[in-house]
């Protein structure tokens, strides 16, 4: 970047050949072009409905479940090969649909190539479509429009931009035009080039184009996301893998029921028949409908608590979370700030007991606050300048509704000191300035991060008195800070300078300040963190967090909620940038707290976590965050300000930033992914019973043991309700998660069987003298009843009020069958 922002404007349109005054010619744009490439933001390649489609009908459990329909038309059972035919096709429909939203998503980037601009062409100003721009080409800066590339500033008038989709940083940023001659190590230190994607609040300008498509910033993130995302496998893999596997069980017993019919010398309808028993044994089509019906449910009641997850895949990947890494405010804190503490006139001012009406010096410092406040500007219109997570604009709302609240009679303060104009927060200085006009003069109101502030003040205000400051001042100023940092509060420092004439931006501004003083804000921490992180020790799941606040505050802050306990456990950006890489990964197994980090920062913690082993859930909302999110196990973005592409990119979305919904989250995945592996030896018990039963009954009576129509009801009727009853009992119940494996599903399968064969024989033996119903109905009628009980066996919560719901399903099922057999 050093070769445009290092160079000055004349040199920079000499070395892409353009000219301020024309333009590109035709010549010249086709060459641009050829040589740097389309100014598009590359659009994901997505598998077509099509290929999604035979992918699901090439597997093994599809041709298992054609060869059953095939066989139910050939012994001219029309209406249930019908009805299984349309069961298996609302199957493959589910498996597709979860794919294909999957793929989908990926196009939410495109809107990154949606915007317009007016460029100078052949000597006339024309206004293009984003991706027809080249490098080279001389673009207008218009106030409330997008920048559509990469821009060098030539020239530009009180120019503010909001960056934050490439820097990270939700404030408004003052560009210029001159150039940068030392080196910069962040991109927010470039103040003559405009990224493509950032939003212009403020001025005009003019600019020269030197990057376009996926050589811009913001091109070169999506650029990491896509090549990660394109690898990316979906849930749907993963459960044709487990209905494959029931379809191999079927295949192989298919197959010796084949043999042993063929041996008997069964005839073809008779064996035919004996096949389309086995066949609907491991019933996959079910299975896959069961599971999607009950996410269905269980995201539309998340949806009602404004939490959208993306895919069933990411409840999987949940369960395995090992590390959440997210931003203190919103999440752990709330979003607000309380204004607790003042330091002015020498004294230190607890604000929660102390009587305002008499205090002159915390009216001073309040209104330097409420004049450099930009929060009467928030409406709908400048929806882009609103962060409910920005420590700035919390700031600024509780210092407004201070004001409201303590000095109504002087609300019309603006009024009476009109704003000329404002230097905005500077990332390297990091103060915020407003020009004020009072009567027939002028004042600098500065507030800021007091490092930034305090070197630049000369004087100090006591008692209504400007004295130059000494050092004894500094030290009772730095001691104030450090207590108000002790006890976790955010701390900003107010200053002033009075000017005799109207000062001009370009002057120096922000120096010979006058101190006034220091205020503290409290930044509750939500009650519910602290269970979160109760919580997350208890299930080995680590809390990291990122905070704007300085080391002392982190650590006070981590203390408080019970993450820290050593300053060592804290670590800022700055520290990062100085430490080796060996240094850092020898640390960062011991921090809970990063202080002040970047996105840069952000993506080497992940990165580094990762290498480590760890599984990560990290949140963002910013297109800058992107990289770090594509680098987690689990993207997760939060907030109504959340960019529409990292909404639509990440694996979930939280309307409201909560830790705790994130913890719960997590702990209601491990518990439904035990409960589906519960359904799992369900199914497979059932299959397995069903199998062993039919084979015992061909052997010993050369026959079924129950009639089609009661294998269907086992099949598509007791199979759902119990499977539903397991799925959907209560998750809020505390329980130990039970490990069911392969091992232990086939051990209670062929546990399960051999009882149902030995009450099969039982029955054979004795139904000539004890039975009263016909020998299929009993049978069918006890293999209903084990198998429901078995049902109740795998709920975890055995209490029926607690469990309503799923001891309904049961009773429901229980009843229908009883109903079927009575009717039949």
């Amino acid at each position: 970047m050093k070769k445009w922002y290092g160079k000055t404007m004349t040199k920079v349109i000499k070395m892409l050949n353009s000219d301020i005054d024309l333009g590109l010619d035709e010549e010249k744009i086709k060459y641009m072009r050829e040589s740097y490439g389309e100014n598009t933001i590359l659009k994901p390649k997505t598998e077509s409905l099509l290929t999604l489609i035979v992918n699901q009908i090439k597997q093994l459990w599809f041709f298992v479940s054609l060869a059953c329909i095939a066989m139910l038309f050939y012994n001219k059972l029309l209406i249930i090969g019908c009805f299984v035919t349309l069961i298996i096709i609302l199957s493959v429909m589910l498996l597709i649909n979860g794919d294909y939203k999957e793929k989908k998503s990926l196009v939410a980037i495109d809107n990154l190539n949606t915007t317009q601009s007016n460029v100078k062409r052949f000597g006339k100003i024309i206004k293009i479509n984003c991706e027809e721009m080249v490098v080279g080409d001389i673009v207008f800066l218009e106030k409330g429009r997008y920048v559509s590339a990469d821009i060098r500033i030539l020239e530009c008038e009180d120019l503010k931009v909001v960056e934050v989709s490439v820097t990270g940083e939700k404030y408004e940023v003052e560009k210029y035009s001159m150039k940068i001659e030392e080196e910069v190590v962040n991109l927010s230190e470039i103040k003559n080039i405009v990224f493509k994607s950032s939003f212009i609040t403020e001025g005009s300008g003019l600019g020269i184009i030197i990057a376009t498509g996926m050589n811009t910033q913001i091109g070169k993130i999506i650029k990491v996301l896509l090549e990660s995302k394109n690898n990316s496998s979906s849930f749907s893999n993963s459960l044709t893998k487990v209905v494959n596997r029931g379809s191999i069980i079927t295949l192989i017993v298919g197959l010796i029921t084949l043999i042993f019919t063929t041996y008997k010398n069964n005839g073809i309808h008779e064996t035919v028949n004996s096949l389309i028993y086995i066949s609907m044994t491991f019933n996959s089509s079910m299975f896959i409908i069961i599971l999607y019906l009950f996410f269905y449910i269980f995201f539309s009641k998340l949806n009602k608590k404004n939490i959208y997850v993306k895919s069933i895949a990411t409840i999987y990947t949940l369960t395995n979370i090992s590390a959440i890494f997210m931003k203190k405010i919103g999440a752990v804190s709330e979003n607000r700030l309380i204004l607790c503490e003042v330091y002015c006139d020498g004294r230190h001012i607890d604000m929660k007991d102390h009587k305002l009406e008499t205090e002159e010096a915390i009216e001073k410092i309040i209104s330097i606050a409420l004049l450099c406040n930009d929060s009467k500007l928030f409406n709908k219109s400048s929806k882009h300048l609103r962060d409910l997570n920005s420590i700035e604009n919390l700031e600024e709302h509780e210092i407004l509704e201070f004001w409201n609240k303590n000095f109504a009679k002087n609300s019309k303060i603006e009024t009476k000191h009109r704003r000329i104009f404002k230097i905005a927060y500077d990332s390297d200085k990091r103060i915020k300035t407003v020009v004020n006009k009072i009567d027939d003069k002028y004042r600098a109101n500065v507030k800021g991060v007091l490092d930034g502030m305090l070197s630049r003040c000369t004087h100090i205000l006591i008692n209504g008195v400007e004295k130059e400051i000494n050092e004894d001042d500094i030290v009772n100023i730095i001691n104030v800070h450090i207590d108000m940092s002790n006890k976790a509060y955010n701390v900003t420092g107010y200053a002033y300078r009075n000017f005799s004439y109207k000062p001009s931006i370009d002057e120096n501004i922000e120096s010979n300040l006058v101190f006034v003083g220091l205020i503290g804000f409290e930044n509750p921490i939500k009650k519910n963190s602290y269970i979160a992180v109760n919580t997350c020790r208890k299930i080995d799941i680590r809390v990291i967090i990122d905070q704007e606040d300085n080391k002392l505050a982190s650590f006070a802050f981590g203390e408080l909620i019970g993450l820290t306990c050593k300053k060592e456990e804290i670590l800022s950006g700055i520290e990062m940038d100085y430490m080796s890489k060996d240094e850092f990964e020898k640390n960062i197994e011991n921090v809970s707290i990063f202080s002040k980090i970047s996105p840069k920062h952000k993506s080497e913690i992940v990165s580094v976590l990762n290498e480590k082993g760890h599984s990560i859930a990290s949140v963002g909302d910013t297109l800058t965050d992107l990289e770090y999110l594509n680098k987690s196990d689990i993207s997760i973005s939060v907030g109504s300000e959340c960019s529409n592409v990292v909404k639509k990119l990440s694996n979930i979305f939280l309307e409201e930033n909560d830790f705790g919904d994130i913890v719960n989250l997590i702990q209601d995945s491990k518990k439904i992914i035990n409960n589906i592996s519960r359904v799992v030896l369900f199914i497979s018990t059932l299959a397995v019973s069903e199998i062993f039963i039919i084979l015992l009954s061909i052997i010993i009576k050369n026959g079924m043991p129950f009639t089609l129509i009661s294998s269907l009801s086992l099949n598509f009727i007791l199979l759902p309700c119990c499977c539903l009853a397991i799925l959907l009992q209560n998750i809020n119940t505390d329980i130990t998660l039970k490990n069911i494996d392969y091992v232990y599903i086939k051990n209670i399968s062929i546990r399960n069987s051999f009882v149902i064969s030995i009450i099969y024989i039982f029955i054979i033996v004795i139904k000539h003298k004890f039975v009263i119903i016909n020998v299929m109905d009993t049978i069918f009628i006890a293999f209903v009843l084990v198998e429901n009980i078995f049902c109740l066996s795998l709920l975890c919560e055995k209490h029926f009020l607690k469990n309503i719901g799923a001891y309904t399903l049961v009773i429901f099922n229980l009843l229908l069958q009883f109903i079927f057999v009575i009717l039949k």
